[in-house]
């Protein structure tokens, strides 16, 4: 199993003007333009990550637990994950932008 999540925009993005709080929280220099992969197997497995306009990321992982980071890029973020000789893929449904992120959701 693969499990993914990220911000979505990059921490440059400016939203100070569309912020009902007003301004960045105390903190938001320490995050890292990154995607984070869990990765949940059996016997190991190896998952790509394609983030944005970045080039493709290959990783192995060993059996059990494994948390891995990929660089954050602008755009369509796709995985493919491969164990047991099968293998899965999924484009996340919100892309990482270079702009303030507006939910589409609330």
């Amino acid at each position: 199993m693969l499990v993914y999540w990220y911000r979505p925009h990059l921490k440059s993005a400016s939203c100070d003007a569309t912020d009902n709080v007003g301004s960045k929280p105390d903190g938001w220099d320490m995050v890292a333009d990154e995607v984070f992969v869990a990765v949940m197997t059996k016997n190991g497995g190896s998952f790509t990550a394609t983030s944005g306009s970045n080039g493709a990321v290959t990783h192995e992982s060993a059996a059990g637990v494994q948390v891995f980071r990929v660089p954050m890029g602008v755009g369509e973020q796709k995985f493919t994950f491969t164990a047991a000789g099968q293998t899965g893929e999924d484009t996340s449904s919100i892309p990482i932008s270079a702009d303030c992120w507006v939910s589409l959701f609330f």
